[in-house]
């Protein structure tokens, strides 16, 4: 799992493109584990993204929208 987590590197702005016409609204849940809120805020800035802040984590983020 280590090897693969040194081989593969995501970067949000590879798929900034696909979206740079339309309109992103991204929730960033604060206490979340899963995708760590620093991910989720390069996401934002990436996409140039509104977004909402949520105090809970990812699985009460996900179901309460």
């Amino acid at each position: 799992v280590d090897a693969l987590k040194k081989s593969i590197h995501y970067d949000p702005s590879h798929f900034a493109g696909r979206a740079a016409r339309k309109p992103v609204l991204a929730f960033v849940a604060t206490q979340d584990t899963t995708v760590p809120t620093k991910n989720q805020l390069d996401f934002v800035k990436v996409f140039h993204a509104q977004s909402v802040m949520l105090s809970l984590d990812h699985v009460k983020a996900i179901m309460s929208v």
